[in-house]
């Protein structure tokens, strides 16, 4: 069940790439449906870190926040999915403009329709876990495998703690990091 997710490690100078653009596309513009960006460095070794030459995009996948994007390598091998799509659950939707219909339906229309074997690099995991599969979340996501009925109760359910700094945090969001002087 955890095959993927134990053998393989993220590439962190990608997640840092995926934090970035999720938190400009977060500022007050939106992001394009699709928006293509081609990296600058050329064929490189995954395992260091580096992504292979090629063209990504950019979904907008709302829910946990507006702003929320995923990343899609150009051959659709790879997903780097923030905090909508976790390791078998996804981001929470009860502040930040979130909303659990949308990020039921970003998910299922922006990311479950990958090939199944695509590689899913979520921002952050509280097990370890790194990385995942459309497939494998498909079948063993508990959340997103329910009809969105059931998974909008489960979201309305989780009486999660509010995040400690919570009140400084989705301001710096909103205003992509920066704070007026």
């Amino acid at each position: 069940m955890f095959s993927v997710a134990r053998r393989t490690k993220i590439p962190q100078q990608v997640l840092a790439s995926s934090t970035i653009c999720s938190r400009i596309a977060g500022h007050s513009r939106k992001v394009p449906a699709t928006l293509t960006i081609r990296p600058l460095c050329s064929r490189m070794d995954l395992e260091k870190g580096l992504l292979f030459r090629q063209y990504l995009t950019v979904r907008e996948t709302p829910g946990h926040t507006d702003g929320c994007v995923t990343i899609v390598s150009g051959d659709q091998s790879m997903a780097f999915t923030g905090d909508t799509l976790l390791i078998r659950g996804c981001g929470r939707t009860d502040f930040q403009q979130g909303c659990s219909k949308t990020l039921y339906e970003s998910v299922h229309q922006k990311i479950f329709t990958l090939p199944e074997q695509c590689l899913i690099y979520p921002a952050h995991d509280y097990k370890g876990q790194t990385v995942s599969t459309v497939g494998e979340e498909k079948r063993f996501n508990p959340r997103l495998t329910k009809t969105l009925k059931e998974f909008i109760h489960i979201m309305n359910n989780l009486d999660l703690p509010k995040p400690a700094k919570i009140d400084i945090a989705v301001p710096a969001n909103l205003m992509c990091g920066l704070h007026e002087t």
